[in-house]
């Protein structure tokens, strides 16, 4: 591939980036989708799995956390010689999906890798996995342990990633639970930078003020910044922020208050799927007399119902007799990509074995034509 094609590609995935940062997602969501489509075209395997990594960060902006999943997860998984750059994407972008949907299993398989990457790693590697140790440890109600990760970490980082308002917003909510004074000044010098901008971005500034809040314990601040928020396409970033306002107004015995701002997240919460955050919102909601249900239908974890759609396809067509290279070319995917479908597509439905899947997938039609029959 020439340096210009090259080049090109970096520069729109850098677009891609700095228009989800300022909360254009729409925008964001089409670059990478453009993006992605011109590295199928090339056939640059490079380029796609970059693309991946980005695509993965503007689905977890957006509140869409099996995109966001099945993403990051098209990425190959760490190596045991050692994490590279796109491997601290994965493992990142995957840490926040486990914690917001309470998939306890993959936080955990998250957390080892970082422990690994941490280790061995670069200072940017240990940075990253420092994070991941830090959202799994704030996941379990550790709070000293949080913070002691969170201890060495850039807040913000350069370049800024859509995923740094969520990293300055944990950041201040450990600080605060923590009473960690110097965590406290990184926060407060974090929302400095992003206030700075001329002109204002409503999103960084929104982010600012709701970090604040959560320092002051401001119910005030935190209602104003939920508000500013709401409008944003940063569903989670508004739900958490009409949490904490919420449980501030709740502590505040302004309870017809903070059953609003409760309500609304849980409601925002469940649009996205994050269940874990929906129970926790749950559980202050029935301390204020009112019981709220997680009415979702999750994806089952085995099963049929359990796929992808981009497992389904896969898998589909190899069943009909095609190799994984035709497929990977069929649908304008890297081997790797499909591979990694098949994989996890036997995983889920406990078969081993091409003629095992030819097999169930006989059995499955045949069980659907006596259904119709009947």
């Amino acid at each position: 591939m020439n340096e210009t094609a090259l080049a090109h590609a970096y520069a729109g995935m850098y677009h891609a980036n700095l228009l989800a940062v300022v909360g254009r997602l729409d925008d964001a969501t089409a670059r990478v989708a453009d993006g992605i489509g011109q590295a199928r075209r090339e056939g640059n395997s490079l380029a796609l799995a970059t693309w991946a990594v980005y695509s993965g960060w503007v689905h977890l902006a957006a509140g869409r956390l099996s995109a966001a999943r099945d993403a990051a997860e098209s990425l190959p998984p760490p190596q045991p010689t050692g994490a590279t750059e796109q491997d601290v994407h994965r493992m990142l972008i995957l840490a926040e999906v486990a914690a917001h949907t309470d998939d306890r299993n993959l936080l955990q398989q998250t957390a080892n890798d970082a422990r690994d990457a941490h280790c061995i790693g670069s200072p940017g590697q240990r940075r990253a996995s420092a994070y991941v140790l830090a959202r799994a440890a704030w996941y379990r109600d550790d709070v000293h342990e949080a913070a002691r990760w969170l201890g060495d970490i850039s807040l913000l980082g350069t370049p800024l990633f859509p995923h740094a308002l969520v990293r300055l917003i944990l950041g201040a909510r450990v600080a605060s639970a923590a009473g960690d004074a110097g965590l406290r000044a990184r926060v407060l010098q974090a929302t400095e930078v992003l206030e700075r901008e001329r002109p204002a971005v409503p999103l960084l500034a929104a982010v600012a003020g709701y970090a604040r809040g959560i320092l002051e314990r401001d119910a005030q601040a935190l209602m104003a910044a939920a508000d500013a928020l709401r409008s944003s396409s940063r569903p989670l970033l508004y739900a958490s922020a009409a949490e904490d306002a919420g449980g501030e107004l709740s502590r505040a015995q302004r309870n017809a208050e903070a059953l609003d701002q409760l309500n609304a997240a849980f409601d925002s919460y469940i649009a996205c799927e994050a269940t874990a955050d929906a129970r926790r919102v749950g559980r202050a909601l029935r301390r204020l007399g009112v019981e709220r249900r997680i009415v979702t239908h999750p994806r089952a974890k085995t099963g049929w119902d359990s796929l992808t759609d981009s497992e389904l396809t896969v898998i589909n067509l190899i069943a009909e007799g095609a190799t994984n290279r035709s497929v990977a070319q069929q649908l304008h995917l890297s081997p790797h990509t499909v591979k990694t479908h098949l994989h996890n597509a036997f995983a889920k439905l406990s078969i081993t074995s091409r003629a095992q899947l030819t097999q169930l997938m006989r059995h499955s039609d045949e069980q659907s034509a006596n259904h119709q029959g009947h």
